[in-house]
């Protein structure tokens, strides 16, 4: 299955103080652990979707978000609309401990539903999922009508829950911590 990844790296990073993706945790840029584990999971097709340049000397397709200041929402619609895939895997920048191991799980289990996302200790994670790229017109609409949550998008589409404690029975709490604040960034620090 040809899957492109797309990293959503365009918040506003307004907790942690500056922008999250290219903040070192371990000595590397948090989106460069987002990166490998797509390279790990075989994923070749990787764009990032931010307004700041920097993101360019990853060596991978940089995009502003279409319509801006939409949230994950319009990241994700930008995403698509820059995708050559019918299938998408999206990540926010922000997870750096996302195990490969989640990822091709995610890729095996995903079916002819529009949307396929995660669920760890009951809850679920949005930002780690697959997106089908007939998703952009529904997207469109909802950005238009400034419907944000993508919760709320989700739920109006066909979509399948993937509860990965039952999948992946010994995975880590730490695959889901996403690093927000200066004192998450200090405690993951290894």
């Amino acid at each position: 299955m040809n899957i492109t990844g797309i990293i959503l790296a365009g918040g506003k990073s307004s907790r942690m103080g500056s922008d999250k993706g290219l903040l070192a945790l371990n000595g590397v840029p948090m989106i460069n652990h987002v990166i490998n584990s797509l390279k790990k999971a075989g994923i070749k097709e990787i764009i990032i979707i931010s307004k700041n340049s920097e993101y360019q000397k990853f060596g991978f397709p940089v995009f502003p978000d279409i319509i801006e200041e939409k949230g994950p929402l319009g990241g994700i619609f930008t995403g698509l609309s820059k995708s050559k895939s019918a299938k998408n895997l999206i990540l926010s920048c922000d997870i750096p401990f996302l195990d490969e191991t989640i990822i091709d799980i995610l890729i095996r289990e995903s079916g002819e539903e529009q949307i396929s996302i995660v669920k760890f200790k009951n809850q679920l994670h949005p930002l780690i999922g697959i997106y089908d790229s007939s998703l952009l017109k529904s997207l469109g609409e909802h950005l238009i009508l400034n419907l944000l949550k993508v919760e709320q998008f989700i739920n109006g589409c066909d979509f399948k829950i993937l509860d990965i404690e039952k999948l992946l029975p010994q995975i880590e709490n730490k695959s889901f911590s996403n690093i927000n604040t200066p004192e998450e960034l200090r405690k993951s620090e290894l």
